[in-house]
């Protein structure tokens, strides 16, 4: 009877420590996130709250990644929707949408596909944000 209860504790043991484990996926994704803040892009959630209409809720959970820009004169927030040699590497193009705010400019992303190429990509065209549109020229 002693063993029963051993075996039990083991069990009860081994699930609890499976369970606090990350998934695959979770450290796929921490992985890609890590790699970013590594290039000096910050990640953050985004709420419901804080999304754009454009956004499709479902497919969230959804991540700011940004970098700060010299654009903190700015009070309106633009978002721009990907290039289309993004939208054809990541596959749907209502993946991710880019954002220049005041101070930082950066992409919406649901990180999907969680994968280094999909990363590259959204840190590229990050820093193709960060350069400020040409103003026109004053009269």
């Amino acid at each position: 009877m002693a063993w029963l209860w051993i075996i039990v504790g083991v069990v009860f043991i081994a699930g609890t420590l499976t369970w606090l484990l990350p998934s695959p996926w979770e450290r796929k994704v921490q992985k890609v996130r890590s790699r970013a803040m590594k290039q000096g892009v910050h990640v953050r959630r985004m709420f419901s709250r804080d999304l754009p209409e454009t956004l499709p809720e479902a497919e969230g959970p959804w991540y700011l990644y940004w970098v700060t820009s010299g654009n903190a004169d700015t009070q309106d927030t633009e978002y721009i929707p990907p290039p289309p040699d993004l939208s054809a590497a990541l596959g749907e193009p209502s993946r991710l949408l880019g954002v220049r705010g005041p101070g930082y400019v950066g992409v919406i992303w649901n990180e999907e596909p969680p994968e280094e190429a999909a990363l590259e990509s959204v840190v590229n065209w990050i820093r193709s944000l960060r350069q400020t549109p040409e103003t026109p020229a004053s009269r």
